[in-house]
């Protein structure tokens, strides 16, 4: 069973309980249950949007589940999500801290108290703050003398008492990144159970040492701990293949797709994976126009390659301690092997070798998206926390192209199905209004209202969900039971936008000057 197999099980099983639990009775028990697995569904899809690198969608659930319920477990295992992902993933360490010591303050109790309160005290030591990470492992110790951290706890707080403590002139300060060679990129292209291989292969142990020379079809697969190669074990969990001639291929989408690079094979909790790994620039060779039209103009597919060269390398530099950097499908960046190379598509990223979009000499988080409508939005409005970088404005741009302006029709009845399969029993919808607004206009929460009353919902996770809407930049008008979205954009809305940078190529703007009006204050830097 792969991820997104494994995935759905998990939320079918949820929606099992909750339509067991969610009947027509609008008592309190029975709603508050109905809460509780709609909010620990929540969880579950912000856990997978992490895994893919949405993370942006990941923060929408990890809302999304805090707004459900009030229950405390939820409520913690929710925020230490969300700490966790400003933390290691957003470069937002001085949120992510403040999160986690409100988990520790409000749920020392519970588990997550306990976690929160450690990964504080970590938080601190890995920014070389001593005297806030000895206060916090101190701290911990008092509270759990027996937790399951204190050995470590222990020993930090052990080392620092020996020497003297130091603290940075800037908490959290976040240090320049310097890369002299352009990096290998680790893409996973697989995780399930098993997986077809094509080519004249030499597969090789982490020794080096060669284990088989196969030319043709070769069937991997997950057994135990071990890998299967053609049905038979062999002693190992990790494999490489090297290509002894042409291109590597992997089976997806019902055909061979052929690949730069080499594989990596390795089973990991049961599962296969296999990761392409090659150098940074010969992945974006696919990547620009898998993400975008080859027939575009050149500057528009310049401004994509150094968008996407940059995010690859944030993403790498976030998930060293991952088994891959990104993944090959629109969660990370569309990159979709050999076949979506082109002569166009390779002189972008030839002449826009080694740029990337920094700021304060570190790599942006440069988010890109379909099309932002006729706004573009900032994340500050709508999680709380934003970017110098990512800032709203209107965008005349996109908003003259390809789902710049759209319409969607649904019914009331339509969102009613679609929630109570969530876990949510509503009764049923009388209207659906806009609650909360965006500067831009995006509706971030609506408030549905039903035959119980009222409750007010995030957009994003919900009603977008049910009638299939491109953004959340809409207006709403109602006729009975029919509901119209008259909408723009396609995606976020934060960031570039590839059809906007269409447009400003075909007005004859280079890729830099594209990349300046969506990524304001960014910096272009040549890195490798």
């Amino acid at each position: 069973m792969n991820m997104r197999l494994m995935y759905k099980f998990l939320i079918s099983f949820l929606v099992f309980c909750s339509v067991a639990f969610a009947d027509n009775s609008t008592t309190s028990g029975n709603r508050e249950v109905s809460d509780i697995l709609f909010a620990r569904q929540s969880i579950a899809e912000g856990k997978y949007y992490v895994e893919v690198g949405k993370y942006l969608d990941a923060l929408e659930y990890f809302e999304t589940a805090l707004e459900a319920t009030s229950n405390k477990y939820i409520v913690a295992d929710a925020l230490l999500q969300k700490a966790t992902l400003f933390a290691h993933y957003l470069d937002k360490p001085e949120e992510a801290a403040n999160i986690y010591e409100e988990i520790f303050k409000r749920f020392p109790d519970l588990p997550q108290g306990e976690t929160a309160l450690y990964k504080l005290a970590l938080l601190y030591n890995d920014f070389q703050d001593e005297r806030k990470a000895l206060q916090y492992f101190k701290l911990y110790l008092q509270y759990y003398p027996m937790g399951r951290f204190r050995f470590t706890a222990s020993f930090f707080v052990e080392r620092y008492t020996k020497k003297p403590l130091y603290t940075p002139r800037q908490r959290f300060s976040l240090p320049p990144v310097t890369i002299k060679n352009a990096p290998d990129i680790r893409v996973r292209l697989y995780k399930g159970k098993a997986a077809k291989l094509k080519g004249n292969m030499i597969l090789k142990d982490t020794a080096g040492r060669i284990l088989y020379q196969y030319n043709g079809v070769l069937n991997l697969s997950a057994s135990g701990q071990s890998i299967m190669v053609n049905y038979r074990p062999i002693n190992t969990q990790t494999l490489f293949i090297y290509s002894n001639g042409s291109y590597l291929s992997i089976y997806k989408k019902k055909s061979f797709r052929k690949y730069r690079g080499y594989f990596k094979a390795f089973v990991k909790k049961g599962k296969l994976y296999v990761v392409n790994i090659l150098n940074i620039e010969d992945y974006l060779k696919s990547v620009v126009t898998s993400e975008s039209p080859s027939g575009w103009p050149l500057e528009t597919l310049k401004a994509q390659a150094v968008a996407a060269r940059t995010y690859a390398l944030y993403q790498k530099l976030h998930r060293e301690d991952w088994s891959y950097d990104v993944v090959d499908s629109e969660g990370d960046q569309a990159y979709n092997g050999v076949r979506n190379e082109t002569d166009k598509g390779i002189r972008a990223v030839a002449e826009t070798t080694g740029l990337v979009l920094t700021y304060r000499d570190r790599p942006i988080l440069s988010f890109f998206t379909a099309s932002t409508g006729w706004y573009i939005d900032d994340p500050r409005y709508i999680f709380g926390s934003g970017y110098p970088y990512l800032r709203s404005k209107p965008d005349p741009y996109s908003a003259k192209e390809k789902m710049g302006r759209w319409t969607k029709k649904a019914t009331l009845s339509q969102i009613e199905i679609y929630l109570k399969k969530k876990g949510v029993n509503l009764g049923t919808i009388y209207s659906i209004q806009p609650y909360k607004v965006t500067p831009a206009g995006r509706v971030i929460k609506v408030k549905i209202i039903h035959s119980g009353g009222s409750k007010v919902m995030r957009t994003y996770t919900t009603v977008r969900r049910a009638v299939g809407l491109y953004d959340i930049l809409f207006k709403i008008s109602q006729q009975g039971n029919n509901i119209v979205f008259t909408g723009g954009g396609f995606g976020h809305g934060i960031g570039y936008s590839q059809w906007g940078g269409k447009a400003l190529g075909e007005m004859g703007k280079r890729f830099d000057e594209i990349l300046k009006f969506y990524y304001e204050g960014a910096v272009l830097k040549k890195m490798w």
